[in-house]
C-alpha cells in the first residue's frame, strides 16, 4: 500500500499473509512507522505478520542511526522481540540511474539491489527466487500477403 492508512490500505493489510514495513534511517519517518504499527495493533491487525525492510541504508556515520539500531526500535508488543528484518537495501544511485534510463536494475541479476529484492521474494514464497531479465517477445507478428 502507499504511505497512508486509508480503508483500502487497512483491507490489504488485514488480508495479507505478510506485512512488509519499509523503513529508512530517518527518526521522524521511523516515528511515523511506529505510529502506523500502533494503529494496526489497536485495530486488531496481526502484528506477527510484520517484517521490516530497511531501504536506502547508509553508513551510520552519515545519518547518525545504524540499520541495526533501527531494527531494535521496532518491537512486536506480542513477543517483546524486534520484528524480523528480511532485507537491508543499501542506498545506491544505480537505482535512480536505472529508472532514468528505463532499464530496471532488477534485470541485472548480479547487482546487490537485485539480490536483495530476490531475497525478499524468496522469503515470501519460501523458495529460492532469482530475478532475471525476461526474453522480449513480440506480441503481434504481421505478415504481408503476396510478398508486398
Amino acid at each position: 500500500t502507499g504511505n497512508n492508512t486509508r480503508d483500502s490500505s487497512f483491507i490489504a493489510v488485514t488480508s495479507a499473509d505478510v506485512i512488509l514495513l519499509v523503513v529508512t534511517q530517518n527518526v521522524a519517518t521511523a516515528n511515523s512507522n511506529a505510529g502506523v504499527l500502533n494503529t494496526f495493533g489497536s485495530l486488531g491487525v496481526d502484528l506477527n505478520k510484520v517484517r521490516l525492510v530497511i531501504n536506502q541504508v547508509k553508513p551510520a556515520k552519515q545519518v547518525s542511526v545504524s540499520a541495526f539500531e533501527l531494527e531494535e526500535v521496532f518491537v512486536n508488543p506480542n513477543t517483546q522481540q524486534p520484528y524480523p528484518c528480511v532485507a537491508q537495501i543499501k542506498d545506491s544511485n544505480d537505482v535512480i540511474n536505472a529508472g532514468n534510463i528505463r532499464e530496471p536494475l532488477v534485470y541485472k541479476a548480479a547487482h546487490e539491489y537485485t539480490r536483495c529484492i530476490g531475497q525478499i521474494a524468496s522469503g515470501l514464497i519460501g523458495e529460492t527466487f532469482t530475478l532475471e531479465k525476461p526474453q522480449r517477445k513480440k506480441l503481434f507478428q504481421f505478415r504481408r500477403k503476396g510478398g508486398n
